[in-house]
């Protein structure tokens, strides 16, 4: 498995699966969990996650490259201010940092064990770090000395978010939300009305502001955390974090493959159609058209609103579905139609070499069918179907194990 991800890595120009009129494309899937995604530019983004894991794209995600973090500890958290300068932080107090763009990642000592959850920074020098066991540390000189500013409280501190170099947020377990005016050097306890964990915080302006967390929590504030009011998700799942890309327009992902969406401030969150049930770790958009999530077992989702992966759009009309997968043998693939048409299918690796074909241009009537295709001559690893029904066309990843 170590050898296909770091093919699919190297080769992932990326097809786009179809997902039938869902806004979000399931870009890949592999070995490793990522943990956060993070897009300064249109172009630019990266991706982390464990046993160091950090991924690169430089050309807006149509290939990702692996880069070495000097590390095999768990990421959790990525943040650039720009192309080149950002920081990495995770398991036992790790925190790395690179000014090149990520092609040298270069550790910074921050002086505790603790796990580090999240980090931002408003500029070049000013920064912050949010983890277990109270941490909450800030630096003033680009992350070569980080120190505690903290509340004095030992709450698992799972994010921060500042709005400028004198305002920021923490929020953490026990619906803990602490709010700062000074650039860190005096907190203020705000009343969440929750005991739950808060798990991600983002504002849009200095007064408007969201939390999520367990059991489907979101509380907004129209005052700057003065007051939090409850705002119903209509779930159960854990939300994992949240975002906006304007006072109206709001993003939340968490368990399950869960994705919210408001149109009016959260005032109604509307749960979007799954493209995945793995726990979806974290939600970046550059702007309103340019969205990225990732999540456990190496889960990929770009925001394409409404185009299909194969530059189509999804339709209703090709119910597909593929099994067993991972696959020993072989692999079934069940097309339902919903009138005659021709239809085709063709194996493909990750490189886009076709390996096989199980249909083609046969005419089919409305109906289920059912084809085999034998996997038994395939090497271990991550395959994709192609299916094409007249005009409507599917993609579909599969697995094969020996």
């Amino acid at each position: 498995m170590k050898s296909l991800q770091s093919a699919l890595i190297a080769f992932l120009f990326l097809l786009y699966i179809p997902l039938n009129g869902q806004d979000w494309d399931f870009i890949a899937n592999s070995e490793g969990s990522y943990t956060d995604v993070h897009f300064p530019t249109v172009e630019s983004g990266w991706i982390v996650g464990d046993h160091g894991l950090i991924l690169h794209t430089a050309n807006s995600g149509e290939s990702w490259q692996s880069q070495n973090s000097t590390t095999v500890k768990d990421l959790n958290a990525v943040f650039f201010l720009d192309q080149l300068n950002g920081w990495a932080v995770g398991e036992g107090g790790t925190v790395l940092h690179t000014s090149n763009g990520g092609e040298d990642w270069v550790p910074q000592q921050s002086g505790t064990p603790s796990e580090l959850f999240d980090v931002q920074f408003t500029d070049a020098n000013n920064g912050w770090i949010a983890g277990s066991s109270g941490a909450l540390m800030r630096t003033t000189n680009g992350g070569n000395t980080w120190a505690l500013k903290s509340d004095g409280s030992v709450t698992s501190f799972q994010a921060v978010f500042f709005r400028s170099f004198q305002k920021g947020w923490a929020v953490g377990a026990e619906g803990k939300i602490i709010f700062t005016g000074n650039a860190g050097y005096g907190w203020t306890v705000q009343e969440s009305n929750t005991n739950g964990t808060l798990k991600d915080i983002y504002f849009t302006d200095d007064k408007n502001g969201w939390v999520v967390g367990s059991a489907g929590l979101i509380r907004h504030t129209k005052d700057g955390g003065d007051s939090w009011t409850g705002q119903g998700s209509g779930i159960s799942q854990t939300l994992a974090a949240v975002c906006f890309t304007s006072s109206q327009n709001g993003w939340a992902v968490g368990d399950d493959g869960t994705i919210l969406h408001t149109v009016d401030g959260g005032t109604h969150w509307e749960a979007q159609p799954k493209p995945t049930n793995n726990f979806l770790k974290s939600i970046s958009f550059h702007d309103s058209d340019n969205g990225w999530i990732v999540g456990y077992a190496g889960t990929i989702l770009r925001y394409n609103p409404g185009v299909s992966a194969l530059g189509e759009t999804a339709v209703p009309s090709l119910d597909c579905q593929v099994f067993p997968n991972p696959a020993v043998g072989r692999v079934n693939i069940s097309v339902q139609l919903e009138e005659g048409t021709p239809v085709s299918i063709q194996a493909t690796d990750v490189n886009g070499k076709v390996v096989g074909i199980a249909v083609q241009e046969d005419f089919l009537p409305a109906g289920s069918h059912t084809y085999q295709f034998d996997t038994s001559q395939l090497a271990g690893g991550m395959y994709f179907l192609s299916i094409r029904a007249g005009d409507h066309a599917e993609a579909r990843r599969f697995l094969v194990e020996n």
